[in-house]
C-alpha cells in the first residue's frame, strides 16, 4: 500500500462522522480527526467502510444529524445480528483411545512448510434438516482436569499477548514465544501428551466452534460515554440464541450414539447444555480464544430487500449512491469457518463493482 502510486495511506486519521447530503440519497463527504488535534474532511466519488462488525455500525449509527436513527437505518436494522463463532466445550469422551483420537484430529503443517491444518467433525446436511440444527463443528482436546485452571505456559501466553504494550520490541517478544512455543508443541508435545494419557493424567474432551444464528437481538447500539474524539462509544449485546445451545445438546447427543455404536466409548455433555439460559459459559481453559473466535459478523447484512437488510448484493447502502461496506459485517449468516476468504471474495467483488461504476479517467 505504501508503495502503491495509486493510493494514498493517512495513518493516524481517524473518521469521527459520515456526512450525508439533505436528501439522504449519498455522503457528501467524512470528517477526520486525530488525537493530536488536527481536523479535515475528506470527499470522494465513492466511500467504503470497512473497519469490522462492530466499527462499521457504530459510523451508521452515529451519522444521525441528516437521518435521526443514523445512515442505511431506516428499518431499524444498522447494528442488529452480530454474529460470532463461539467457542465452548461440548463434553467429556470416556475412551480407552483418548490419545489416538485426539492425534488424528490435531492441527498439523500440511507438507514442509505448508500452512496448517486441523480436520474437524460436521453435522451431515440430513442431521441439520432433520433436527433443525446449524451447522457447528466440532474437534477434540487433550487436557488435565479443567477445574484446575490454566497451565502455567498458557497464563504466559495470554499475559504477553494481552499485557504487553504493543510497541515493535515487544510485540518481537511476544512473536518469539509463539513460534517457540508453536514449534515446541508440534515437535515434543504429542510425544508428552501419549505418555500423560497412558498414566491417567489426560483426559479427551469435546470442543465446539459454533456456527451464530442470526439472531436481531443481538445487536450493536450507541452508548452515552463518548471517545477522546467525541464520538458515541459502541455497546454491545451479543445475545446468543435458543438453536445456538440446542445445536450443541443435539451434536453431543449424536456423537455419544456414533461412538456407543463403533465401540469406541461414550461422551457425556458438559452440564451448561441443561441449564435453561441461553448464554454460554466463559472457560478460559477451552483455548488461546476462549470465548469466540475474534469474528465479528452481521451488523450491516447483506440483502436485496432494504426492510430485511443494510446493503445490497454489490455491499452498497440501500438508498445511497455512493457509500458501501466492505468486511463479514455484510454477512446474513455466519457459518462455522473463519470468514477471512469470504470477506476477501467480497472485497474483489466490491473493487470490480467500483471499477465498473467508477472508470478512470
Amino acid at each position: 500500500l505504501i508503495d502503491d502510486r495509486e493510493v494514498r495511506v493517512l495513518t493516524h486519521a481517524n473518521v469521527v462522522h459520515l456526512q450525508a447530503n439533505r436528501d439522504a440519497t449519498a455522503l457528501e463527504h467524512v470528517v477526520v480527526k486525530t488525537l493530536g488535534g488536527r481536523a479535515f474532511t475528506v470527499r470522494a466519488r465513492a466511500f467504503v467502510l470497512a473497519c469490522g462488525g462492530i466499527e462499521n455500525p457504530r459510523l451508521l449509527l452515529a451519522a444521525n444529524d441528516v437521518e435521526p436513527a443514523g445512515i442505511g437505518n431506516r428499518h431499524d436494522l444498522v447494528g442488529r445480528y452480530f454474529m460470532e463463532h463461539q467457542h465452548g466445550r461440548a463434553g467429556r469422551v470416556e475412551t480407552n483411545q483418548a490419545f489416538r483420537l485426539w492425534n488424528l484430529f490435531r492441527k498439523r503443517r500440511l507438507g514442509r512448510g505448508g500452512p496448517p491444518v486441523a480436520p474437524l467433525l460436521l453435522p451431515a446436511p440430513e442431521l441439520q434438516a432433520e433436527c433443525g440444527i446449524l451447522n457447528t463443528a466440532l474437534t477434540f482436546k487433550l487436557q488435565r482436569d479443567p477445574t484446575r485452571g490454566l497451565l502455567a505456559s498458557d497464563r504466559l501466553y495470554r499475559r504477553l499477548k494481552h499485557q504487553l504494550p504493543p510497541d515493535r520490541s515487544r510485540r518481537r517478544l511476544w512473536h518469539l514465544y509463539r513460534d517457540v512455543r508453536g514449534a515446541l508443541q508440534r515437535s515434543v508435545k504429542p510425544l508428552l501428551e501419549r505418555a500423560r494419557s497412558r498414566v491417567g493424567l489426560r483426559e479427551l474432551y469435546v470442543m465446539v466452534r459454533a456456527e451464530p444464528a442470526p439472531n436481531p437481538a443481538s445487536r450493536v447500539t450507541l452508548g452515552r460515554e463518548r471517545d477522546g474524539l467525541g464520538v458515541p462509544k459502541a455497546e454491545l449485546d451479543w445475545a446468543q440464541s435458543r438453536q445456538d445451545k440446542d445445536t450443541v445438546a443435539e451434536l453431543v447427543r449424536t456423537l455419544d450414539g456414533e461412538f456407543r455404536r463403533l465401540g469406541i466409548g461414550r461422551v457425556e455433555p458438559s452440564d451448561w447444555l441443561a441449564e435453561e439460559t441461553t448464554a454460554w459459559p466463559v472457560d478460559p481453559t477451552v483455548s488461546k480464544h476462549p470465548i469466540a473466535g475474534y469474528h465479528h459478523m452481521g451488523t450491516t447484512r447483506m440483502s436485496d430487500a432494504p426492510s430485511r437488510g443494510v446493503v445490497d448484493a454489490q455491499c452498497r447502502v440501500h438508498g445511497y449512491g455512493n457509500l458501501y461496506v466492505a468486511g463479514s459485517s455484510v454477512f446474513p449468516t455466519g457459518g462455522w469457518a473463519n470468514p477471512t476468504l469470504t470477506i476477501i471474495a467480497l472485497a474483489y467483488r466490491l473493487a470490480d463493482e467500483l471499477d465498473r461504476r467508477l472508470p478512470r479517467a
